[in-house]
């Protein structure tokens, strides 16, 4: 295959797919509701044209791609058993961003995957792959792609150069068991618990998280979490592989967030702040697993705000900092996005954004800035 076709392929293959859902799905979401059973359907067509100055500075590399930025289908299943009490299963495709395959390559494959059952007025207990409690905490981030779901997540950024896996712990994991409450008087608590997903050094032993959302009757929204995980270390089950005393890493990583809506002037405002931890990280090679020695902390802020100024058309903006004390070397990442979007209707929209990003620390090697555009499609069905 030459270099062209391969180049083709990674366009239009996921186009070809997106529209194939676009074209038998676009106008349904009950597709079966009949005898106490119910399936729906829902999912988004995400393609984007982006620009990147860092990937421009590499010899050889083109500034702009073609991509799909994580489109997904899925399907929910419930079945009511009786009149407050019924099961379910949702099962999600997609091109799964967060997964390990390159950032280049399309691949569709389960996003999440979970079977529960919901009590009317209790809650909801699912087990299996879900986004745990903790990733609604943050709301400052109201961009459609460079945001990185804001100050709380960055993306699976970890403070630089200390080991211990992703933090998607934080965000959607297998393996896991979570309960979200119904909402009462305007409060919802969720907890979720995720047991051992593979046993190499530095993947998950066991991880844990717990949020509480509030929203009050004058439109202010209020979000607090706290989450954490603990790696295998060396354990007979790697052993094999030449690592011996590894101590496991114990991350964590805490919460808060207030997000205020002015709805009669089509305004929004948000602001996240937070805090993780690293301790007895290593340096996490292929090969090595130098421990850190020093136990890490970072600070996490973010600012952002929306103004829709008319039924279709909006402006907003997000700044976000994850900056770490001396024993992470003083590493600082900011991140500054500004946007624009436009909905045709309530299914399609068009967004263009401009990403401005710095990192820096006590070594020159990791002062870099980046500049990024993105112009993007979304279809949501």
């Amino acid at each position: 295959m030459t270099s062209w076709d391969s180049k083709m392929k990674k366009i239009i293959t996921p186009v070809i797919l997106s529209s194939l859902f676009y074209a038998g799905c676009a106008s349904a979401t009950v597709l079966y509701d009949k005898d106490d059973n119910k399936v729906e359907i829902k999912g988004s067509l995400r393609l984007m044209m982006d620009g990147s100055s860092a990937r421009a500075r590499e010899e050889g590399t083109n500034k702009y791609k073609l991509e799909d930025e994580s489109s997904r289908i899925g399907f929910r299943f419930e079945r009511q058993i009786d009149e407050k009490l019924k099961a379910l299963v949702y099962y999600e495709w997609g091109n799964d961003t967060q997964a390990t395959e390159k950032k280049d390559d399309f691949n569709f494959t389960n996003r999440q995957a979970y079977g529960g059952l919901h009590y009317q007025g209790i809650g909801e207990i699912d087990f299996g792959r879900v986004t745990v409690p903790f990733e609604s905490v943050h709301q400052s981030d109201y961009t459609y792609e460079w945001g990185n779901n804001g100050a709380l997540y960055y993306g699976g950024k970890k403070t630089k150069r200390v080991g211990g896996g992703d933090n998607n712990y934080v965000k959607r994991i297998s393996n896991t068991l979570k309960y979200m409450s119904d909402k009462y008087d305007g409060f919802r608590f969720g907890a979720s618990y995720t047991l051992q997903d593979e046993t190499n050094v530095n993947d998950i032993n066991y991880a844990w998280s717990t949020a509480v959302y509030y929203d009050t009757t004058f439109n202010l929204h209020l979000r607090a979490g706290y989450a954490q995980q603990e790696s295998n270390g060396s354990t007979e089950s790697n052993a094999d592989l030449g690592y011996y005393n590894v101590d496991p890493v114990k991350e964590s990583i805490w919460g808060v967030s207030a997000k205020y809506d002015i709805p009669v002037w089509g305004l929004s405002f948000a602001i996240d702040y937070g805090g993780e931890k690293i301790e007895d990280g290593n340096t996490g090679d292929s090969d090595a697993y130098e421990p850190w020695g020093k136990t890490t902390h970072a600070k996490l802020f973010g600012l952002g705000t929306k103004w829709t100024f008319n039924d279709k058309q909006s402006v907003y903006a997000t700044w976000a900092i994850r900056d770490g004390d001396e024993a992470a070397d003083n590493y600082q990442e900011t991140r500054t996005v500004l946007g624009t979007d436009y909905k045709f209707n309530k299914s399609v929209l068009v967004f263009l954004e401009y990403s401005s990003q710095n990192n820096r620390s006590n070594y020159d090697s990791d002062t870099k800035s980046d500049d990024k555009s993105a112009l993007g499609l979304r279809y949501y069905f």
